[in-house]
């Protein structure tokens, strides 16, 4: 991806009143080969998740949904997180 750091979305996304005093939050769909270097750029203010549909199968993706939902939901628990 090229990215112009004079682009009105990256002046827009880089100063007050969203950075570099506030966070700045993405989602990155078919992250799997990495997080792009020019996020970084945000440092400490950047919270980024990522993932990457790459299931084969509705029977490969019942269980890794289930794997994860097992997995995560320990962690869940065990943080006592609830919406």
């Amino acid at each position: 991806m090229n990215v112009r750091p004079h682009s009105a979305v990256v002046q827009a996304i880089s100063n007050p009143p969203i950075g570099p005093t506030g966070d700045v939050t993405i989602v990155d769909v078919g992250v799997s080969g990495g997080l792009a270097d020019y996020w970084r750029a945000f440092g400490g203010s950047l919270h980024a998740s990522g993932f990457d549909p790459l299931v084969k199968s509705v029977a490969e993706a019942n269980d890794y949904y289930k794997s994860e939902v097992e997995s995560w939901g320990k962690m869940v628990k065990a943080i006592g997180f609830s919406n």
